[in-house]
């Protein structure tokens, strides 16, 4: 062998010997008497919400139940704020408009009519139903989900 060729091998093996001398681990022996990890701060215990238990409106037939979410008084406007959750079926049911609300389409999509006019609403539109309108609603599908909040005067 020539003396360069002896030379490439050489440096190459030595390589080698580094590489694999620097991969290995150099990782203490673990000792019988290890420390014990931290624990968690204890977390307190979850509280399900109970599942809303949807009313048929009256008046509906039973093509629109809703149930209400959330209230909370709002005593600057003398009022209370009103989170309603609203399922509506297929059949065309007349919406209670005994106060303005804003509709919004959570699930599927709404046919709305009022008067002449003939709007179909999908998921994420919203809309306002003045106090006292007549509107009727149905759903394009099997069921569409709503979400209504309203302001409840004195």
């Amino acid at each position: 062998m020539r003396p360069s060729r002896i030379l490439h091998v050489g440096l190459l093996c030595g390589v080698a010997l580094l590489l694999l001398v620097g991969c290995q681990a150099n990782e203490p022996v673990e000792a019988a008497e290890d420390e014990e990890a931290p624990s968690l701060p204890a977390r307190g215990e979850q509280k399900l919400r109970v599942a809303p238990e949807y009313k048929v409106v009256e008046g509906t037939e039973g093509a629109l139940r809703q149930t209400t979410l959330f209230t909370q008084k709002v005593p600057s406007l003398g009022a209370a704020l009103e989170v309603r959750s609203v399922l509506l079926l297929p059949k065309g049911s007349a919406i209670p408009a005994g106060r303005e609300t804003l509709y919004e389409v959570l699930r599927g999509e709404v046919v709305s009519e009022s008067g002449e006019e003939r709007k179909t609403r999908g998921t994420g539109d919203l809309w306002i139903v003045g106090k006292g309108a007549r509107v009727t609603l149905k759903a394009k599908g099997e069921i569409a989900v709503l979400r209504a909040i309203a302001l409840a005067g004195k």
